[in-house]
């Protein structure tokens, strides 16, 4: 604790000293404060204590108090304001203008850092999610860097067939869950759902100009988001072993769209299963069932990939185009009716949701669902 609220204090150039009982113990209070419900609600209007917990929310409040507690220019006296809490009425004054700094680089290095990587040879383009630490979890800036990479494929008249694969040992474990499942219910509302502005994957491929066809390389695990953007490229190659799973079912935000998905490639029966259990379910299951189109020995998914891209890309460009164009179509009208009927329920905002995206993040079960 000492450690943490001393390197709080070093960045925003004020001195600690620890030879003072006092120092310590105030310290202390600081960072525990924001366990306190009313001081949360006080400094985030509408935060519970419990959402407060399970995020970096009470992280930040508690450096801010810290600081300005234990703010003391160098080599100026140790002295503290009094205790009882921050005050909220102006005389603990304004967060550390070296605090905010710090966090402002902080989201400006996340958004810099490139988490796709985009390469073309021989007309075709492999578009790779680079996350893996992650397992490729995507985070809004995923999506959109994901959206930037599927705009420049479009417009590349070098480009006629897209590879999208994941880095790593997974192709993609789904939703960031700490950033898209956590925001605040005002963030919810805000936004009308999960992803951030900008950041929705089901636009990836809904807004082409040119419908050029994209195939999903997948490995490892496929799970929520992943799978829904697996299911919406136009063809789909699987590593042998490979797991699958419909999160949403279980996470409480449920699986309309990734229904529409199943039944548009003619695996009903198979998709209600998949969709209505949450189960996880096999590659090899995925392919009897006609969810995807090939299956890849391991280690060889990237070149079975390869092999169909070409097969693709020996055929006249605007003839493929053509048939992509109205695949899209008709499956774009499946998922939208899905949304459509989902859009009025806001399951994003449930007691349900909340408690299953809590329960991952704090990595155990989730408690008896309410059903609201």
């Amino acid at each position: 604790m000492r450690e943490f609220t001393r390197s709080l204090a070093d960045v925003a150039g004020y001195r600690l000293d620890w030879t003072s009982g006092g120092t310590a113990a105030e310290a202390r209070n600081a960072l525990y404060v924001a366990r306190d419900v009313e001081v949360l609600e006080r400094f985030y209007p509408g935060l519970t204590e419990e959402r407060a917990m399970a995020t970096d929310v009470r992280n930040e409040y508690q450096a801010w108090w810290s600081l300005e507690k234990l703010r003391v220019p160098r080599g100026a006296p140790d002295r503290h304001a009094s205790p009882g809490g921050p005050s909220f009425g102006g005389s603990a004054g304004p967060a550390s203008p070296a605090w905010d700094n710090r966090r402002e680089q902080k989201m400006a290095d996340e958004e810099e850092r490139q988490y796709v990587d985009y390469e073309c040879k021989d007309h075709i383009v492999t578009i790779a999610m680079n996350r893996p630490e992650k397992l490729n979890a995507v985070s809004d800036e995923v999506v959109r860097q994901l959206i930037a990479a599927m705009r420049r494929f479009d417009a590349d008249p070098d480009a006629w067939v897209a590879i999208l694969c994941g880095r790593g040992r997974a192709f993609c474990s789904g939703a960031d869950v700490l950033q898209r499942q956590l925001r605040s219910r005002e963030e919810f509302e805000r936004l009308g759902g999960p992803q951030g502005h900008g950041a929705n994957s089901g636009d990836l491929l809904t807004q082409s100009v040119n419908y050029k066809p994209v195939i999903c390389a997948v490995h490892g695990y496929v799970l929520g988001l992943g799978t829904g953007m697996m299911l919406d490229c136009d063809l789909i190659v699987a590593e042998e072993g490979t797991k699958l799973q419909i999160t949403e079912t279980s996470r409480g935000l449920g699986a309309a769209k990734h229904w529409a998905q199943m039944h548009f490639r003619n695996a009903g029966a198979f998709g209600d299963d998949v969709v209505l259990t949450g189960r996880y379910f096999t590659a090899e299951e995925a392919h009897a069932a006609n969810v995807i189109n090939r299956l890849a020995p391991k280690g060889k998914v990237m070149e079975v990939a390869w092999q169909l891209a070409r097969q693709v890309a020996s055929n006249p460009p605007l003839s493929v185009r053509a048939t992509v164009r109205t695949r899209r179509f008709t499956l774009a009208q499946y998922t939208r009716e899905a949304a459509f009927q989902m859009a009025p329920l806001k399951l994003y905002l449930s007691e349900d949701f909340h408690e299953a995206a809590l329960a991952f993040k704090e990595k155990r079960k989730p408690r008896a669902f309410k059903g609201r």
